[in-house]
């Protein structure tokens, strides 16, 4: 069980006269079992019990040692934090008005006197987006190319059509050899999320732009 001493607080917990808290560093400790600690325990307070009047907190802070000065300095501590409070609970209700009134004034800054850096970073997020197209018709171009035949059946067209010139020419009733079938690789599933993800980009860059 640790023993803390009484400060005076900052904490408008109070609706007049001196908060009061405890400080962080304990000044006695002492060690003891459950059971001794619920045998020698008082009755526990009840609320109104709990209650103290600003004439008692003051008392009790003044037989501590805190000067009149140090309480007062406490109070006038209390009551700003307790008058924000109260300001900030009156203007939650003009906060889309005050959303409104900095959007007009942010738009009227950018069409005057910030214009000519607005307009730079406008050609900025032009020539980004212009270079991110481009890197993505690039990147169709080549998923592209590689869905056109193989090598292999391009250069294995020649020897079918000699062979079925040959079978002609002789005559002979064999049947003529299958040819072989047009190989496509289908594109991977993660290369068409990765198109499609860039297309997605592309078109918020294009609105952002306009």
């Amino acid at each position: 069980i640790k023993e803390s001493p009484i400060i005076p607080d900052v904490t408008p917990a109070v609706t007049r006269g001196v908060p009061i808290a405890i400080d962080w560093d304990p000044i006695n400790e002492v060690s003891c079992s459950v059971d001794e600690y619920e045998e020698s325990r008082p009755t526990p307070r009840s609320q109104v019990e709990l209650r103290m009047p600003a004439t008692h907190r003051n008392d009790l802070l003044r037989r501590l040692g805190f000067s009149h000065r140090d309480i007062l300095e406490s109070v006038k501590e209390a009551n700003l934090a307790r008058n924000r409070r109260v300001r900030t609970m009156e203007t939650m209700q003009l906060e889309p008005a005050q959303a409104a009134f900095e959007r007009m004034t942010r738009a009227a800054l950018n069409a005057t006197l910030r214009r000519g850096k607005k307009a730079e970073e406008k050609k900025l997020l032009h020539d980004f987006a212009a270079g991110k197209i481009e890197k993505a018709k690039e990147d169709q171009d080549l998923e592209s190319v590689d869905t056109y035949p193989s090598s292999d059946f391009l250069s294995a067209e020649p020897c079918s059509q000699s062979l079925s010139q040959n079978s002609e020419e002789q005559g002979e009733n064999s049947q003529p050899r299958e040819s072989t079938k047009t190989k496509r690789k289908k594109i991977p599933n993660s290369v068409k999320k990765k198109m499609k993800q860039q297309q997605r980009e592309q078109r918020q860059m294009m609105r952002a732009l306009k």
